[in-house]
């Protein structure tokens, strides 16, 4: 029998229970597929959920979506849209769907995936895709989908290649096992494109193994940065600090922290971590695993808006239109409406917490907030309107935000005085109109305490302020 990530009794407590659609697969691949195979239920990958994966080793992988859809209710339109006749609303194409899950592992979560694929491209036939149609057999399937479009040559090599069409009546031995065959998750020898490296990249990040204590390292807190990290009573927080107070090491901190009080009451927590750019994503990653903590990596999502948005359109089913660009923001990411319409559906988190706050537009935080928070959630915000880096508007001097109240970390552990100068003189000048000059108290520490948070060198940060960027990045002072 095949190793079900979670077990299929784990999956049956589940506060939220799978579809009808979902465990009838999922028993029929109890039944079907051996030890060498893999299945992976509703897997968290970094905020894609797709239904169902399945894995190989030396084989590959495969990406399946679940409908219970009745398809006599829909028609497909010329650009080959999902349509409910009922209302002619537009849902995403459950094919466009799985794939989308097969694009995000090759260009966002399987490190140097993309590379391999550039470099030969049947790299990226080492995970196909198939969608299972439950209140569906395979000829009305081929009505809807195949038939209209026979003499579409462009098509129907798209279907043969992309997408594997499966039906209730598909659900048995014969055909089941010839569509692996097709797909080489079946064969008498194993593939030489998905090596045993590629194997344990996706396992990592399927089933990444238990951060533990010995992994972190000793971090010395201020006073002020521990009553944050431990704080269980204030639910929302916005925390507001000088370059160099350590606000990301903070929230690496508190998050672990949130995740150890939640999980004591409740299975399966989840913690969403958000930035505005997406190359602190490893960044922020390789602050938690500094925590001295237990706590396994599965339940933190850590991202930007922009590609969290996108992934949840993704899950939701929203169709996506690139064509008009500028109507992407009003359409989709300011959309609160849209979101609120589909909140029923919606996989929310226990705890969320954003940093950059200061780059983020309202909207974007009252969507998060309202659409994704569980209830009775964390929700913390951290930034400076100092670091404002990316020139996004801001009405006021300081960022509104929708939580009340601010607590301040005003001590700051990396400037030296000549980057305090430059930093202040850099400020007067080019930021001269956008910002008031505050005060900027500069503290040292010892080497040893300092470790923690040291991570770039004196001549890289003067280089970024001189150029306009600000890392939230620590410098190592040198005792020589």
């Amino acid at each position: 029998m095949a190793t079900f990530i979670p077990s299929i009794d784990k999956i049956l407590q589940f506060k939220v229970k799978p579809e009808a659609g979902e465990l009838e697969l999922l028993l029929f691949l109890e039944k079907m597929l051996d030890d060498s195979f893999e299945v992976y239920f509703n897997p968290y990958m970094n905020g894609d959920r797709p239904d169902i994966l399945i894995m190989r080793k030396g084989y590959g992988v495969m990406i399946m979506e679940v409908k219970d859809w009745n398809l006599d209710l829909y028609e497909l339109s010329d650009k080959k849209h999902w349509i409910l006749k009922q209302n002619n609303s537009i849902l995403k194409s459950p094919i466009q769907q799985a794939l989308k899950y097969k694009d995000n592992l090759f260009e966002l979560h399987i490190e140097s995936l993309l590379e391999k694929k550039i470099k030969d491209i049947r790299k990226f036939n080492i995970v196909s895709c198939a969608v299972y149609f439950h209140n569906a057999n395979e000829n009305q399937i081929n009505r809807l989908l195949v038939d209209p479009y026979k003499n579409d040559r462009k098509y129907q090599d798209f279907l043969k290649y992309n997408i594997e069409l499966i039906g209730r009546d598909n659900l048995n031995e014969l055909d089941f096992n010839l569509m692996l065959k097709r797909r080489y998750m079946k064969a008498e020898k194993e593939s030489f494109l998905f090596t045993e490296d590629l194997y344990n990249s996706f396992k990592r990040f399927l089933n990444p193994p238990i951060h533990m204590k010995e992994d972190g390292v000793d971090l010395f807190y201020s006073s002020k940065q521990r009553e944050i990290i431990y704080e269980s009573d204030k639910k929302q927080q916005r925390i507001k600090g000088v370059v160099g107070s350590g606000k990301t090491t903070v929230l690496a901190a508190r998050a672990v922290q949130a995740y150890k009080r939640i999980s004591k009451n409740k299975f399966n927590t989840q913690i969403l971590i958000l930035t505005y750019n997406i190359t602190l994503k490893n960044f922020i990653h390789d602050k938690i695993s500094m925590v001295r903590e237990d706590f396994p990596w599965e339940v933190f999502v850590i991202s930007n808006y922009h590609l969290f948005i996108n992934s949840q359109l993704n899950n939701l089913g929203i169709p996506f239109e690139k064509d008009k660009i500028t109507d992407l923001e009003a359409n989709y990411y300011s959309n609160k409406k849209l979101f609120l319409e589909h909140k029923s559906k919606i996989k929310t988190y226990d705890a969320i917490f954003i940093d950059e706050i200061q780059d983020y537009k309202r909207p974007w935080m009252e969507i998060i907030k309202e659409c994704f928070l569980s209830e009775g959630g964390e929700y913390v915000l951290f930034g400076d309107v100092k670091q404002n880096i990316y020139s996004n508007p801001t009405e006021q001097k300081d960022v509104s935000t929708n939580v009340k109240g601010v607590v301040e970390l005003k001590r700051c552990f990396r400037s030296d005085f000549k980057i305090k100068d430059l930093a202040i003189e850099f400020q007067k000048n080019i930021f001269k109109d956008k910002y008031d000059n505050s005060p900027l108290k500069i503290y040292y520490m010892s080497h040893a305490a300092m470790a923690a948070n040291s991570t770039s060198s004196l001549t890289s940060l003067s280089f970024n302020l001189l150029f306009g960027f600000m890392p939230d990045t620590q410098i190592n002072r040198s005792s020589r």
